[in-house]
């Protein structure tokens, strides 16, 4: 009786089919470390195998069926948004590399084009050259990050029409465009799927295609063939035909990559060269006149790409916020009381436009990798440290014209007007 009732006393588990917690902690104990590594192993897999492919899937249900494979049609505004997966979060780096440098080579390889550069002299001079990078990148890259609708939500864009429209949210990306227009106004102008820790699916190729078709008819660039195949095919021949070498290639080409290996050891330059090489095709390499690297350095650059594609699609979690170029907000008003500006997010290769420190942190932050190579030189006034207008963007010496015009062009290409920090009202009350 006394058994009865102290057994009637204790507490019932909860949950009487589980077994006691005391139960669990015996079972881990006897678990071997290699087991238990094991295991951690495949559950850290099975974790960037969801997350990876997160961004990738989503982009895919929301427009897949929209394109169905082709036969359908998707909006540039669409097109940009479906870009981004792969160029602003999942391989950020080698789109930039293939859409900067690279394309850079490639168009030095064209004889009528390197003769262009070599008579602006804006990429033989070091005082011309280094600028002339930042604001390239940042041009792209605003077009690129920011909405080419000129409104955060596309649709709005749809409804915004006629003589009552409202002014753009964010027309930077059109603002750029009519900056590059303006630019070549002056002038008389006639990677991923091979190291990525993936390939670019069809859809995002087409993406790519729709995106610069609508870009190139912005820039007033006609004759745009209608689909990505007749793009290749043109592109293929026209190099057939262009592509050849001549002494002006060479000059822009090895001004190009001497800017670029700056910060590289003298003694290692020569060595990093070569491996440069390795990224162009040999049409190109030939057209500026370089001579092919040894196949050892092939057979090396291809092992660290594919070694790095395959710890980044398996064991490496995926990039939670985007690798932008432009801020995403509206531009900060100086101290001064000028008229506001911007800053970019990255820098390529000179800190153009990092505003100085302000506090002795970021001083000496700046100061260390100026000491490790890692940066070229202090941020200063002579870089632009008060940030950037987009239509003060390009050649030094058309820094300040072209703005009206620009702006003009800007407003045109977006069917509204342009108000706010963007414009250029805004500026004039701040002179």
């Amino acid at each position: 009786m006394l058994n009865t009732s102290w057994s009637l006393c204790q507490p019932l588990h909860p949950y009487p089919y589980l077994p006691a917690h005391t139960e669990i902690i015996s079972s881990l104990r006897r678990i071997s470390i290699a087991a238990g590594f094991t295991g951690a192993v495949i559950l850290w897999l099975c974790l960037v195998r969801i997350l990876r492919w997160r961004r990738y899937n989503a982009i895919h249900r929301k427009f897949g069926a929209r394109w169905n494979n082709g036969h359908g049609k998707i909006t540039p505004q669409e097109a940009q948004e479906i870009m981004h997966v792969s160029c602003i979060y999942d391989m950020p780096w080698l789109v930039s590399l293939g859409g900067g440098l690279l394309v850079f080579l490639n168009t030095y390889g064209i004889p009528s084009m390197s003769k262009l550069f070599v008579a602006t002299k804006e990429l033989l001079s070091k005082d011309t050259i280094q600028r002339r990078f930042s604001d390239t990148d940042i041009l792209i890259s605003t077009w690129q990050e920011c909405p080419l609708s000129g409104f955060i939500h596309p649709s709005s864009a749809l409804k915004n029409k006629g003589q009552e429209s409202k002014p753009a949210n964010d027309p930077r990306a059109n603002i750029a465009i009519a900056r590059v227009n303006w630019i070549h106004s002056k002038y008389k102008i006639l990677c991923t799927d091979r190291y990525g820790w993936r390939r670019l699916s069809p859809l995002e190729k087409e993406a790519y295609y729709v995106f610069w078709a609508e870009v190139g008819r912005r820039l007033n660039i006609q004759g745009i063939p209608s689909n990505m195949e007749g793009m290749i095919t043109w592109r293929t021949e026209y190099e057939r035909t262009h592509k050849i070498p001549a002494q002006t290639n060479k000059n822009v080409a090895r001004a190009t990559i001497n800017e670029v290996l700056e910060s590289v050891p003298k003694g290692c330059k020569t060595l990093v060269e070569r491996f440069v090489l390795c990224l162009i095709d040999d049409c190109t390499r030939q057209a500026l006149m370089y001579e092919r690297p040894p196949l050892v350095f092939y057979a090396i650059v291809a092992g660290l790409f594919n070694i790095t594609a395959l710890v980044q699609r398996f064991f490496l979690l995926p990039r939670f916020s985007g690798r932008f170029m432009i801020e995403r907000g509206p531009p900060r008003k100086s101290e001064s009381g000028d008229c506001a500006r911007m800053h970019p997010l990255r820098y390529t290769p000179r800190p153009w436009y990092k505003a100085e420190p302000t506090y002795a942190l970021g001083y000496y932050w700046d100061l260390i990798l100026v000491k490790l190579r890692l940066l070229p030189e202090m941020p200063s006034q002579k870089l632009k440290s008060a940030g950037y207008r987009i239509e003060e963007l390009g050649p030094i010496k058309w820094e300040q014209e072209g703005h009206e015009e620009v702006m003009k062009n800007a407003s045109g290409l977006l069917g509204c007007p342009i108000t706010g920090p963007w414009s250029l009202e805004e500026r004039k009350a701040k002179s």
